[in-house]
């Protein structure tokens, strides 16, 4: 990732991070303690056209048979980590697109164009700790995540149903089970008077799964939507101020001339901004933003390498401003940036960064 250059579009963002991540598909087996990841190289991936927005992921792929016999593999895609120890439940927000529902990014598969029905694995961790017994001991359905932007009641659901979600359920346990799972550290106490706590401290990993038969001859085409989690925000100051007057300070850029960030704001360097993106994000003051993760390098689990990767950035206004780490993006349309890469073997993940109206 480096000599990187910014995309942009036009408008401004947030400085704020959470685990959000999405995942090319990968190998996994079964073993005694749940699945675990394994690569082959009897299956190659010819090619994937991926497409990122604020709104959607869509993720194509062709899969193709090295071998002069029928392939069977278990396929795995990881749903997004969502890492409740790194949260604040004053925010700033993730986006789960829906909070109360196990599939929480309302995810689909087809497989040469049939939908498929897939197996879920879902667990709580505190580091390498699987807590997931414990909590459906206590009756904590740890797997629909239960917060985000997501708190509407939509036309089909009752009050009744938002209680099923995680963090509810948490504060509504009783007060001496509340301090057996915050000794443990699965959850995380707060100021006496804060409704907001006791909150959830355990990572949630969700993986979907299925068997898949590789013909010899025929490449099947694996197809993968669903709504990113983001981290969003409606306000980003890129302005410093000066901490007695509270004046504002003229803008100071940091880091070499490809990859620009403000000073204090380091975290903004994985996005690799240009002075060019600052300059346009300073015109602007009304503004969401979206900071989306997709994970490449579980691609290497398959025959390597990628024999065609197309990354297409997308946005819906060509006011909208976007910028990501990738040297040779395009652009295709008022609203979107593409590159092509051949013989891909990724190295590193996608950290893009959305600004919208």
């Amino acid at each position: 990732m480096n000599k990187t250059r910014a995309l942009f579009f036009a408008l401004c963002l947030s400085i704020f991070q959470a685990n959000r991540t999405f995942a090319d598909d990968t190998v996994v087996g079964l073993s005694a303690g749940g699945l675990e990841f394994r690569t082959t190289d009897k299956v190659s991936m010819v090619k994937e056209l991926l497409t990122i927005s604020p709104t959607v992921i869509d993720a194509r792929y062709t899969f193709r048979n090295t071998t002069d016999q029928p392939v069977e593999l278990m396929v795995a895609f990881p749903l997004p980590v969502i890492d409740f120890s790194k949260i604040n439940p004053h925010g700033p927000y993730i986006n789960i697109p829906n909070s109360h529902s196990a599939n929480f990014v309302e995810f689909k598969t087809t497989v040469d164009g049939r939908a498929v029905s897939t197996l879920t694995e879902t667990k709580a961790l505190i580091g390498d700790k699987d807590i997931s017994a414990e909590l459906k001991k206590v009756g904590i359905r740890f797997w629909i995540p239960g917060y985000g932007t997501d708190y509407g009641l939509r036309t089909h659901e009752t009050q009744a149903d938002l209680s099923i979600d995680s963090t509810k359920q948490v504060r509504a346990l009783p007060k001496n089970v509340q301090q057996h799972l915050i000794n443990m550290g699965a959850l995380k106490s707060g100021p006496p008077e804060d409704d907001a706590y006791p909150f959830p401290n355990w990572r949630l990993v969700t993986l979907y799964y299925w068997t898949q038969t590789f013909p010899v001859g025929t490449d099947v085409i694996i197809h993968h939507a669903y709504q990113p989690i983001s981290t969003t925000s409606e306000g980003f100051n890129i302005q410093s101020y000066d901490e007695k007057t509270m004046q504002r300070l003229p803008l100071e850029l940091i880091g070499n001339a490809n990859a620009r960030y403000p000073k204090n704001a380091e975290s903004l360097q994985q996005y690799c901004m240009t002075d060019q993106f600052f300059a346009a994000a300073k015109t602007k003051t009304a503004f969401k933003t979206y900071s989306i993760d997709f994970i490449l390098k579980t691609a290497n689990a398959w025959h390597k390498p990628i024999g065609e990767f197309t990354l297409v950035l997308q946005t819906d206004d060509p006011q909208n401003l976007v910028s990501i780490c990738m040297d040779g993006m395009k652009q295709t349309s008022s609203t979107s940036f593409e590159i092509t890469k051949h013989r891909f073997a990724p190295t590193e993940d996608l950290k893009v960064f959305f600004l919208t109206k």
